[in-house]
């Protein structure tokens, strides 16, 4: 049979060796040095006023696998140190921990106190839910997560979101004909769900808080403070709403050449033909809460320059940065 010819044969090995090469040269093992970390954010945590401002009150941060680092220990770290009584819900099958990452880099494991079925019996003051695109796709398809977050609504407990966060609250029912914000990447999911989308870094709509991404995770976290001393106290000087206008960059839906940044690593920010941005702006950018190593950043982001500001391109879904210190 002529298939079975030695000339053959040795066509088709060498076809194989051939093609094997060829998927060794577009494949090839990843090392823990390789993978991508994303945008560095800022996480200094604020000045302490009153450790005990929070204390009893009874919150529930919701993660599984995928969670951004971030989302997750910026608020826990956040709310402890002020008094709060925190518990990390999970799903059951995460075996008590959830694994946590910085963009598609995973960082550290994170025990959780609680899982969905277990936390079902609590009664909160706030649930939080955190974002990762990997987490929060889990989170929206979990029913017993889903049921906690509607539970606690019914009984107009705070519910929150931090960027993808937002997305659960679509399958929560929760999204329609409401005012939300979160990464620029799930707007259109949200607006399909009939939400108002608020390119702002928080937005408050009645008990439902959303903010837009780890880099304003300080506006986003004093103003679940504010919402939440709110109830606590029966005379407070806090207004959630005004306070919560306060963090959202004074109306940042704004031209992009009315652009003026604060803060350390402040430049002006001038237009192509060299003329600065009008005297008052209608867009303020906190530059404290944003970090860039260098310009062009380590392997993952790049800076594109422009006359107004330059760019970071990174961190989690690959989106445009507002950059502090790139030109």
């Amino acid at each position: 049979m002529r298939f079975l010819q030695p000339k053959f044969l040795a066509l088709f090995a060498a076809f194989i060796t051939a093609t094997t090469q060829a998927q060794a040269d577009i494949f090839s093992p990843v090392e823990d040095h390789q993978v991508p970390g994303g945008f560095v954010y800022d996480t200094t945590q604020p000045p302490v006023r009153d450790p005990s401002s929070l204390a009893g009150q009874k919150i529930a941060i919701l993660a599984s696998h995928g969670v951004q680092e971030e989302e997750l220990s910026y608020p826990y770290e956040y709310l402890k140190r002020r008094g709060a009584q925190v518990d990390i819900v999970a799903p059951e099958w995460s075996e008590g921990r959830v694994l946590a990452v910085r963009f598609v880099k995973p960082t550290q494991w994170v025990l959780a106190s609680k899982n969905f079925a277990t936390a079902a019996g609590n009664q909160y003051y706030l649930i939080l839910i955190t974002g990762g695109s990997t987490n929060s796709n889990t989170l929206r398809k979990d029913k017993l997560a889903l049921e906690l977050i509607q539970n606690h609504s019914k009984n107009q407990a705070f519910v929150t979101a931090i960027c993808s966060g937002s997305q659960v609250l679509i399958d929560a029912g929760l999204a329609k004909n409401t005012k939300l914000t979160g990464t620029a990447s799930i707007r259109k999911d949200l607006e399909n769900a009939g939400a108002s989308y608020l390119d702002l870094p928080v937005v408050a709509d009645g008990t439902i808080i959303t903010g837009r991404g780890p880099s304003e995770l300080r506006p986003f976290m004093e103003t679940l403070e504010a919402a939440l001393l709110s109830r606590s106290t029966e005379k407070t000087s806090i207004n959630l709403e005004k306070s919560s206008k306060a963090y959202s960059a004074l109306l940042a839906a704004a031209h992009e050449d009315d652009l003026i940044m604060t803060g350390p690593g402040t430049h002006i920010i001038r237009r192509p033909d060299n003329s600065p941005v009008p005297p008052s702006p209608r867009r303020v950018l906190d530059c404290s809460t944003m970090v860039c190593e260098s310009k062009g950043g380590p392997g993952f982001y790049r800076s594109v320059s422009s006359g107004r500001v330059g760019t970071c391109y990174g961190g989690p879904g690959n989106y445009p940065y507002p950059c502090c210190t790139c030109d």
